[in-house]
């Protein structure tokens, strides 16, 4: 088989990746946004009553305190939102044995995308794109190898984080019975 060397277009990038395998059962796997984002909101929030205990017990001004007190406020509510739209609007890919077949969801695939379990010929991790303006840390892919003559690839996760994603593309591909290519090459 031969897989496109070039990596697959996409049109978001994380700097880290945020998404994560869940089992719905023995038969279905789910790649869904993980709760990361709603973690950092919780921690922002707990810091709240301990930077306003923090003033109060060194007697700071009031105008001090309550700006202070606020900074934590504004990073919950960020990472909230920012959690709330990841979750709405992120990637979402269902792999189900029974019903042989597969669904690609989420903002960025449009009205989605649906498979079934024979047209998916391999998963593939592989060098992203980088584009200008994104720093020096390099993207990493996880996409779907679909069809044949030629086969294309549907990205599934763009973003920073070679481990996780090089587990995650693995995990998968074991999961549908595909093989696992790193780049062009067959693990």
């Amino acid at each position: 088989m031969t897989i496109p060397a070039e990596p697959a277009p996409a049109t978001v990038s994380t700097n880290a990746n945020f998404h994560r395998l869940s089992r719905v059962s023995s038969e279905v796997l789910v790649l869904e946004p993980g709760n990361s984002e709603w973690w950092a909101a919780l921690i922002f929030l707990a810091l709240t009553p301990v930077v306003l205990a923090v003033c109060l017990l060194k007697r700071a001004d009031l105008r001090l305190t309550i700006g202070l007190t606020l900074f934590p406020v504004f990073g919950a509510a960020g990472c909230g939102v920012g959690a709330f739209c990841f979750h709405k609007f992120g990637t979402r890919a269902r792999f189900d044995r029974d019903t042989r077949k597969v669904s690609v969801t989420g903002a960025r695939h449009g009205s989605g995308f649906r498979y079934t379990w024979d047209q998916i010929q391999a998963v593939q991790f592989c060098a992203g794109k980088r584009e200008p303006g994104q720093g020096t840390a390099h993207p990493y892919q996880v996409n779907l190898v679909v069809g044949t003559n030629p086969p294309s690839c549907l990205n599934l996760l763009n973003g920073r984080g070679k481990k996780p994603l090089r587990r995650i593309a693995a995990e998968i591909a074991a999961f549908l019975g595909v093989p696992f290519y790193v780049g062009t090459q067959p693990e």
